[in-house]
Parts: C-alpha cells; sequence; structure tokens
C-alpha cells in the first residue's frame, strides 16, 4: 500500500492545489479511515485524489467542464452504493467548504461509488 502523501505534495509543488486544499485531501484521507474504514492508497484513490484537486482547481478559478452524460449519470444514481456516495459528497463539501457544480459532481461520484460498492 504506497501512501497518498507524495501524490498531494507533487499536486501542492505543481501549484494544482494550494497548501489549504493539500491539508483538506489529507483530512478526507483520514475520514474515509475513521468513517468508513476505507484506507486510501495511491493504488485505490490515486487518480480519485489528482480529480478532487483538478476539480478544486477548477473551482477556485471559476472554470467548468462538461457533465457526465445523463446516461452515465442515471446509472451511477441507480447503483447501490450511491446513498452512500452522497453522504461522502456532502461531507466532502463540507471539509471543503465549497459547493461543486452538478458537472463535476457526477465525475466524483464516479470515484465515490466504487468505495461503497
Amino acid at each position: 500500500m504506497i501512501d497518498l502523501t507524495f501524490r498531494i505534495k507533487l499536486l501542492t509543488d505543481a501549484e494544482q492545489i494550494t497548501a489549504a486544499e493539500a491539508a483538506g485531501l489529507a483530512d478526507m484521507i483520514t475520514l474515509f479511515a475513521e468513517q468508513w474504514l476505507i484506507e486510501l492508497d495511491e493504488d485505490n484513490a490515486g487518480m480519485f485524489i489528482t480529480h478532487l484537486a483538478m476539480a478544486l482547481k477548477r473551482q477556485r478559478a471559476g472554470e467548468s467542464i462538461q457533465a457526465l452524460d445523463e446516461f452515465i449519470v442515471t446509472e451511477i444514481e441507480q447503483s447501490a452504493a450511491f446513498p452512500k456516495s452522497l453522504v461522502a459528497m456532502a461531507e466532502l463539501e463540507k471539509l471543503f467548504a465549497i459547493a461543486l457544480p452538478v458537472s463535476e459532481q457526477g465525475y466524483i461520484y464516479l470515484h465515490l461509488n466504487k468505495y461503497f460498492e
């Protein structure tokens, strides 16, 4: 199991995320371990951490991305994992003191659902 600290440091050093966002990502990793007993590491969460970091950067810059296809969103919402993903999304938004736009949420739910399957 490879720690995510290095990835977070790279994102910070490359100025993709702020120091506060890096601290929030570290807190999120702890939250997953404590609240859901899910150990996030490079293998199972490297892409999730990077995607979330880029979503935070876009949010900060006022940029947007194209939303997922409605068919995919429906699949996500109908999955058994989605109720827990909703709770996790609320926790993430609280942790980072943001409200992610719907276009970003779909991508984050894709990642979250895999943890709660």
